[in-house]
């Protein structure tokens, strides 16, 4: 089974707005993101894990109290990356984790991926956040929707 994420930017005063409707809003405000990734979504949440195990929290921000207001209907996992988490830039250097950490995360969370891959993925996860970290402009977060 196979999830697909979406990566958008969206201004920063409009999350509220995207807490009480986030596929109307991503359509009507949102820009889409030109990322390349070649994995079932289902590797960001693992990496994502790992990262917050190591003090690198991209999974919460200043909007998580918003977030909490988003639609019970909605399926979709939400992470915000703000400019806020450009501290942890110099900490997304995917060569500072091992193979057999994402092969044993990707394991407990029952992913479904070839254990000589977990490697590759989870770096891939790495430098598609750091990307998106340091491009996210001043006014804006973006969106990873996860589903």
């Amino acid at each position: 089974m196979s999830a697909v994420a979406t990566f958008n930017s969206l201004k920063a005063a409009s999350v509220p707005e995207f807490t009480r409707d986030p596929a109307a809003v991503l359509e009507k405000l949102g820009t889409p993101l030109r990322v390349s990734f070649d994995w079932s979504a289902y590797v960001i949440l693992p990496v994502l894990e790992l990262l917050g195990d190591r003090g690198i929290t991209l999974h919460t921000s200043d909007y998580d109290q918003l977030l909490d207001d988003v639609p019970e209907d909605d399926d979709k996992f939400t992470v915000l990356l703000t400019p806020g988490h450009r501290s942890f830039l110099p900490r997304l250097d995917p060569d500072t984790f091992g193979d057999a950490e994402f092969r044993d995360r990707f394991a407990e969370d029952r992913i479904d991926i070839d254990p000589a891959d977990a490697g590759a993925a989870g770096r891939d996860v790495i430098v598609l956040l750091h990307d998106c970290v340091a491009d996210v402009a001043d006014d804006e977060v973006i969106v990873i929707r996860i589903g």
